[in-house]
């Protein structure tokens, strides 16, 4: 090779290595808790702990505001909380996404 020549090295993933396709990459977690250092938490346990991407929320109207733009497979929220409880928030996602699963 010429000294401006560039090389490309392909290499084949081992048993060990994850390769998504833009069809089967990881997901979207929501996490939904009015106390701050519960969703902390939660969040980074599952950044840690999965290769999905986590959007910790502290109110149910913000998460709900975000749904469509980002599709959550996966909502976890609180049942008790102040401006709605769990169960009227994950009502409203279920119908705008009906095929998350949904975690109370």
């Amino acid at each position: 090779m010429g000294s401006g020549d560039l090389e490309l090295q392909v290499s084949q993933p081992s048993g060990d290595d994850l390769v998504y396709s833009m069809n089967d990459r990881p997901g979207c977690i929501f996490v939904v808790d009015d106390e701050a250092m519960v969703t902390n938490s939660i969040e980074t346990m599952l950044q840690l702990e999965t290769d999905h991407t986590v959007h910790g929320f502290n109110a149910p109207k913000d998460a709900l505001a975000k749904l469509e733009i980002l599709q959550p497979e996966v909502v976890i929220s609180d049942f008790l909380m102040p401006d709605m409880d769990g169960i009227e928030f994950l009502a409203q996602v279920k119908a705008a996404l009906p095929e998350s699963t949904l975690i109370l």
